[in-house]
């Protein structure tokens, strides 16, 4: 009997051990799919968001200008959403909290500038992967602009320290 006993302990003693380390070698192996399945997660959202911006930019606007865009009256947008920014002037609405400016023209936006912190970490890859290759590229010491035509219009990212999108 005691040998039957010392043999169960033994056998229980391994088994114990085997398993442990079995799961201990899952959570090693288990720990870098994690970041691989956010960072395919969030190059899908980017090439999604990237190419709403694409369509909206035929419509002349921008993921966070919401019915305003392109041709859209000085009146109108400060009708709704109320006075800009102090340091806008006759020509430029910025509304730093909504992260967008509209530059006018005889009080009509010629162009839309959007900051928006979807655009973060969005990089020039993904871009192209998106978008195809942009009708023209201008690299600075500071950042890169890329240029695709959008109807009528012209998206513009700007990939600097900030990612923007400008569309006139």
């Amino acid at each position: 009997m005691n040998k039957t006993i010392k043999t169960i302990v033994a056998t229980t003693f391994t088994v114990g051990t085997l398993l442990a380390g079995f799961s201990q070698i899952g959570l090693v192996d288990a720990s870098p799919i994690v970041p691989t399945q956010q960072s395919t997660t969030q190059q899908q959202n980017h090439q999604k968001l990237i190419k709403e911006t694409k369509q909206l930019a035929v419509e002349g606007k921008v993921i966070n200008s919401e019915s305003f865009g392109l041709d859209s009256s000085r009146d109108a947008i400060v009708k709704k959403w109320g006075k800009p920014d102090p340091d806008s002037d006759a020509q430029t609405l910025f509304y730093t909290k909504r992260q967008i400016v509209f530059e006018l023209q005889k009080n009509k936006v010629k162009t839309v500038d959007s900051m928006d912190k979807r655009f973060e970490n969005i990089t020039e890859k993904e871009i192209k992967q998106a978008l195809g290759k942009p009708n023209d590229v201008k690299r600075y010491e500071d950042g890169t602009e890329m240029y695709y035509k959008a109807g009528k219009h012209t998206l513009c990212f700007v990939l600097g320290s900030v990612v923007e999108v400008v569309v006139y």
